[in-house]
């Protein structure tokens, strides 16, 4: 299986998970009913061509209200780790949402920084045709350099057809199979072995993190809570990142839901100790 991962972002209801049955023809496992957050879910995908065949893991994550919080745990330093081991961002987008702007503006960013990291990854953009906005999207990815893929459509693209100067390298497909052809171009080899930032993440952010648990009394139960979320999704993106944990036993920020402050103080301080041991 490669080392290195597909990531497949977007607002709740927007076709990340439809998009894994059309390239996978099934689900993540996890989803225990139709609330579910879908941040955090794992699953994987064959890619089978002439010269190469190889398994790679499909992160799923979710773009909540507070993109801003959201986006800065990508673009922080504890992060390049789990954006080097990303062969490919997908964003998947409702063409119905009035927030098409804002998402494409995020992917920008998230590709601005992997050029800044000289990531060879690519960024791609998702969406399913069910009114005339489409259009505009995929006007608005060519002009932010952004190839946008209508997940309904099948067949070959209007250069196509049957003119004997037409070849078969001038025919591109649609649909699922133009995300898969995209897919497999795709650089599959080893992640980089970043482990110069993933020390720094070991030595001074985790003393960091861990000693924030200990805050004066008056800021204790806000600025607790608010590090503890953030070092969930942290290691959760990490420990995603390196192949060694799985959907069900992810840590996702509904885990609140199930477990008192403290004891995911308790977990989260276990899951640090275990991204420590990873080098």
């Amino acid at each position: 299986m490669s080392s290195r991962r597909i990531l497949i972002l977007g607002r709740p209801k927007s076709g990340k998970l439809s998009l894994v049955k059309a390239l996978t023809s099934t689900l993540p496992s996890g989803l225990t009913h139709e609330d579910t957050s879908h941040a955090g879910l794992t699953h994987s995908i064959a890619l089978n061509t002439r010269y190469y065949s190889t398994e790679a893991g499909i992160w799923i994550d979710e773009i909540p209200v507070d993109t801003e919080t959201w986006l800065n745990e990508y673009l922080s330093a504890e992060a390049v780790p789990v954006f080097q081991s990303l062969a490919a961002v997908i964003l998947t987008l409702n063409p119905s949402s009035s927030e098409y702007n804002e998402d494409l503006e995020l992917l920008r960013r998230l590709i601005e920084r992997g050029e800044d990291l000289e990531w060879d990854g690519i960024g791609l953009v998702v969406g399913k045709e069910n009114s005339s906005q489409s259009v505009s999207i995929a006007n608005l990815c060519d002009e932010m350099a952004f190839e946008y893929i209508d997940i309904s459509k099948s067949g070959d693209n209007e250069y196509g057809g049957t003119s004997p100067n037409i070849t078969a390298k001038d025919v591109e497909k649609l649909g699922k199979a133009r995300v898969l052809e995209v897919l497999h171009t795709c650089d599959w080899s080893s992640a980089p072995d970043d482990t110069d930032s993933l020390g720094s993440l070991q030595d001074g952010e985790i003393d960091f993190e861990l000693n924030a648990f200990d805050e004066d009394e008056e800021n204790k139960e806000k600025g607790s809570e608010k590090d503890v979320e953030y070092m969930e999704r942290m290691m959760a993106m990490l420990l995603n990142a390196r192949g060694i944990i799985h959907s069900e036993s992810s840590l996702k920020v509904e885990i609140g839901q199930e477990m008192s402050l403290e004891e995911r103080k308790r977990l989260a301080r276990r899951t640090v100790e275990t991204v420590a041991k990873m080098s």
